[in-house]
């Protein structure tokens, strides 16, 4: 399955009650936008991605709009074969984008690549979530990888990858997620973001980057043990 969806948005109209308006959108199954007060969900209209699957979404946020992007379920990657998904995000300046899709599952036989690549504007903001969990209950992950590529302003501030499965060694060692099953990350990128501190808690850990933004990572045995430690780390 070959796949490309896009979705632009805008400025809020005059009086409006959402933080931007919809400008231009291409469905391409498997992946619907739908609308809702709150922001724009992702709905999965095919099982994917499997077999060799081609997903890709593309995201613009004009300046002045805020767009948050939250997903109707977790997406299971079904057995692959050099599936890939590709998640292109373009945030002019003054604009923001709040993305926070439900987990990505890795069953027993997947081959997933998944890259996120996000191009920032000066003085936008971004709040970016990723969460991942090494397999369904009861059996051993298959192979994704994720990478996470933000340029800030045309500069690089964050090259982030994660690798689990047999192809990935020592993905379950203690440098890694050890016993643990579930890992998030949590980017804050924006001008507010600049000069915090290094900290760090139980199961996560908050980083400054070398530009406006900061890195929040956790793991830990379940979903909802990782959100809590996000949000931990986020505070």
């Amino acid at each position: 399955m070959l796949a490309s969806a896009e979705l632009i948005v805008g400025p809020p109209c005059t009086g409006a009650t959402k933080g931007w308006r919809t400008l231009y959108a291409r469905h391409a199954a498997p992946v619907a936008f739908r609308e809702c007060a709150d922001g724009v969900y992702i709905l999965g209209t095919a099982a994917s991605p499997a077999g060799d699957d081609r997903v890709v979404i593309s995201l613009t946020v004009k300046t002045g709009a805020h767009l948050r992007v939250r997903s109707v379920a977790s997406t299971i990657a079904w057995a692959s074969s050099g599936a890939t998904t590709e998640v292109r995000a373009e945030i002019e300046p003054g604009g923001s984008l709040d993305w926070a899709p439900q987990p990505v599952v890795a069953s027993a036989r997947c081959d997933l690549v998944q890259v996120s690549r996000l191009h920032v504007g000066i003085g936008a903001h971004v709040r970016w979530s990723e969460i991942s969990v090494a397999g369904r209950y009861g059996e051993q992950p298959g192979r994704l990888r994720q990478r996470l590529v933000v340029d800030y302003d045309g500069r690089p501030l964050l090259r982030h990858e994660l690798a689990l499965g047999p192809s990935a060694p020592g993905w379950d060692g203690s440098a890694v997620l050890g016993t643990n099953r579930c890992a998030g990350l949590v980017l804050r990128a924006g001008p507010e973001h600049s000069g915090a501190p290094a900290r760090s808690g139980q199961g996560w850990a908050t980083m400054p980057l070398v530009g406006p933004g900061n890195l929040t990572q956790a793991v830990g045995a379940g979903v909802a043990e990782v959100m809590s430690a996000l949000k931990a780390g986020c505070a």
